[in-house]
């Protein structure tokens, strides 16, 4: 009997090993640097595409009066409009690439400004996993106090 009860703890204690040993696949990260002068009174916009990205801002502006994640149409749009005594600033958005494992099918599931609809309380990318593959866009903003001028790009072409 205690032979019995030996051998079935060293098999619970190996399974229990091996499980806890998996190796899960780490994610993928892209940057993508975009430096920009800006005009003090004008807005930058960045055209992310299709509206069923997940888009996140994971490190907001320092000195902003708007800087946000818009879904217009089907679109996802970055908007900058720098505060204006702004000299330079600099962004981060994040779009995640998800797996099949997070319950919604692969498509993002952030509305508004950016943040997680799903989940109110968070105000940041904690839900996404170190598997998910993310491109990082790094918005680099120089505001320039003497000419006009707008500026808008679209991701597609970046790429």
């Amino acid at each position: 009997m205690k032979k019995h009860i030996s051998i079935s703890a060293v098999v619970l204690m190996l399974s229990l090993t091996f499980t806890s040993c998996k190796k899960h696949k780490q994610g993928t990260v892209n940057y993508q640097t975009i430096e920009i002068n800006l005009d003090a009174n004008r807005t930058y916009q960045y055209n992310f595409g299709d509206g069923k990205k997940d888009l996140l801002i994971t490190k907001q502006s320092s000195s902003y009066v708007v800087s946000e994640i818009d879904r217009l149409n089907e679109t996802n749009l970055f908007n900058y409009s720098p505060k204006l005594n702004t000299a330079s600033d600099e962004v981060e958005v994040t779009l995640f690439e998800e797996e099949e494992h997070h319950g919604h099918g692969g498509q993002g599931h952030h509305g508004g400004n950016g943040n997680c609809q799903n989940h109110p309380e968070n105000n940041n990318s904690e839900h996404h996993d170190a598997d998910d593959d993310r491109t990082i866009y790094i918005f680099k903003f120089n505001v320039v106090h003497t000419s006009t001028s707008s500026s808008t790009k679209s991701a597609a072409s970046e790429m």
